[in-house]
């Protein structure tokens, strides 16, 4: 498969539909979660990626139509540029960097905005549920939450 192919398969793309985006949920958002913390490392934690994803949030709440949509869209790209300003900081990995500069250029109309909205959401829940643990109390609700499925 090619990189191409593999993009498609694990991103968002422009008018995408409900089917598509189940499938992503449900297939790839697991994956991509263990993918950026399975490694160990304090880049993309949970609060850095819960920061982008309220900005993103926030820009939807305020497209209530097209209009005011397209009004937005500049805010929407220049996320791009605050991801690699994270990337350089150092709190951001590569892997985090290219999905977030893909799935910003799928990003075309409030639709892809909502999808690409709850495929992040479902990427944060594992996200934190992957995050290695600051205190025993939770690593025993991980411990305990694992064995259960």
């Amino acid at each position: 498969m090619s990189n191409t192919q593999q993009k498609a398969n694990n991103y968002i793309s422009s008018g995408m539909d409900v089917s598509e985006l189940t499938r992503l949920i449900r297939d790839k958002a697991e994956d991509f979660a263990k993918e950026i913390k399975g490694n160990g490392s304090k880049k993309d934690s949970y609060t850095q990626l819960r920061k982008f994803y309220d900005e993103l949030l926030s820009i939807s709440e305020r497209s209530t139509s097209e209009d005011e949509f397209n009004k937005q869209l500049p805010l929407i790209q220049i996320m791009s540029s605050k991801i690699y300003y994270a990337n350089a900081r150092g709190v951001v990995s590569d892997t985090l960097k290219g999905f977030f500069t893909y799935n910003i250029k799928e990003i075309k109309t409030i639709e892809d905005l909502k999808y690409f909205l709850l495929y992040f959401e479902a990427i944060l829940g594992y996200v934190k549920y992957y995050e290695k643990p600051k205190d025993k109390k939770h690593n025993n609700y991980q411990k305990d939450t694992k064995e259960q499925r």
